[in-house]
């Protein structure tokens, strides 16, 4: 029956471990437990990470634009009709070019928020004079090279007459000579070249736990932890750029020459319009991320740093302000505590709360009150006669939260 007690109590301790301090899942872990006295132990764990993203761009770009518009270069001439009149008119001639150069654009989006790495090292329960010595070596590098080049050439020649006429050698009438307006649009656009878009994330959260402990005398335990995380970022962009531009707008030379009668001419006007646009060249936009962590669940025993606030029936619960850290828990670094409000509307139960200690002295007197439940119904034994038949015993228990054992000392 002592058999049944004591696995009883046993089996209440390692579900009481288990719940509360559930295992966590590590990247890494060097595990060093459990060896002979005087022996000698020696591992070592390099963990590298590199990624290397190169990009090149390379163009050449030759625009040769010419346009013609011409309304001039008439001619009226030795006219020798009785009353007449040698007239001329040219109507407006207008020309319109236009040139667009876009190259070269690199995007490189090498961001994972998901890099966390976390290791754990332990070098535990050695015997005497055993020599323990655990190295962790951790290495993230990325590498960025972006090389843009451009060559553009752009050659625009543009024409517009309306002059060049002759009315000469009229003998009768009167001569005039009228022209039109010349206009030239010429646009040139040299834009989104060279521009490069690098994103790429901080260094990784390295995380390492070690544990050093219950290793006998005169031993020797040496950890060697080391993180290197790298980032090198190298954009290099270059243009060469020429615009050339000939505009030619005509509306004179003309000529009316040897008339007997009167002569008149009006020439129109030269319109030029020129717009070279150079924008947007050789641009680089970097940005280091720092990924957002994922939101931290409570700690076993987040201490609250002010008392709850209980909101009556149908109103809404501000928010409580971000309380401090909570401890590290044996599996693993606790999160940030936080204050919750909390509010009762009708119908509502709010629920229990306690430490851990509470809840593992629950399931002990639990379990002890099943045991001693069912040495009353099926045996006239009593359970303190099974530990000690001579005569009733009581012991002290006590529990140390940090190594979850159990200490029975008679009183």
């Amino acid at each position: 029956m002592s058999r049944i007690v004591a696995k009883a109590v046993i089996l209440t301790i390692l579900f009481a471990n288990l719940i509360l301090n559930p295992a966590g899942v590590l990247a890494d872990e060097i595990s060093i437990t459990s060896n002979g006295s005087s022996s000698q132990n020696v591992t070592a764990v390099q963990n590298t990470s590199k990624t290397t993203v190169s990009q090149t761009n390379t163009s050449q770009t030759s625009s040769n634009v010419e346009s013609n518009s011409n309304s001039g270069g008439n001619s009226t001439s030795n006219n020798t009709e009785a009353n007449s009149s040698s007239n001329i008119k040219t109507g407006d001639t207008s020309t319109k070019t236009e040139v667009k150069n876009q190259t070269n654009t690199s995007i490189v989006d090498t961001t994972n928020c998901c890099s966390t790495s976390n290791s754990t090292v332990k070098i535990e329960n050695n015997g005497a004079q055993s020599q323990n010595s655990a190295t962790l070596a951790k290495s993230d590098q990325t590498t960025i090279n972006v090389n843009q080049q451009a060559t553009i050439h752009n050659n625009v020649t543009a024409t517009a007459d309306t002059g060049n006429n002759s009315a000469n050698n009229n003998n009768q009438g009167s001569v005039s000579i009228q022209t039109g307006n010349a206009s030239i649009s010429t646009q040139v656009n040299n834009e989104k070249i060279n521009n490069s878009y690098i994103s790429a994330p901080a260094p990784t959260n390295n995380i390492t736990e070690t544990h050093i402990s219950n290793n006998g005398a005169l031993s020797i335990n040496t950890t060697n932890i080391t993180s290197n995380n790298k980032i090198n970022i190298q954009n290099f962009a270059a243009l060469t750029l020429n615009n050339i531009i000939t505009l030619y707008g005509n509306t004179g030379n003309n000529t009316a020459s040897f008339n007997q009668g009167n002569v008149w001419i009006k020439t129109g006007d030269v319109i030029l319009d020129t717009i070279i646009n150079n924008k947007n060249i050789n641009n680089s936009y970097i940005s280091i991320i720092c990924c957002q962590s994922p939101t931290p669940t409570p700690g076993n025993n987040p201490p609250p740093s002010t008392p709850p606030t209980i909101t009556p029936p149908g109103q809404s619960s501000p928010p409580g302000p971000p309380g401090p850290p909570g401890p590290p828990g044996p599996g693993g670094p606790g999160g940030d505590g936080s204050v919750l409000g909390l509010s009762t509307p009708q119908g509502t139960i709010l629920p229990v709360t306690g430490n851990n200690d509470l809840i593992i002295w629950s399931v002990i007197f639990i379990t002890l009150l099943l045991v001693g439940i069912h040495f009353k119904l099926n045996s006239q034994i009593s359970p303190l006669n099974i530990l000690s038949p001579t005569k009733p015993s009581f012991y002290k228990i006590e529990y140390t939260p940090n190594s979850s054992l159990f200490t029975f000392t008679p009183v």
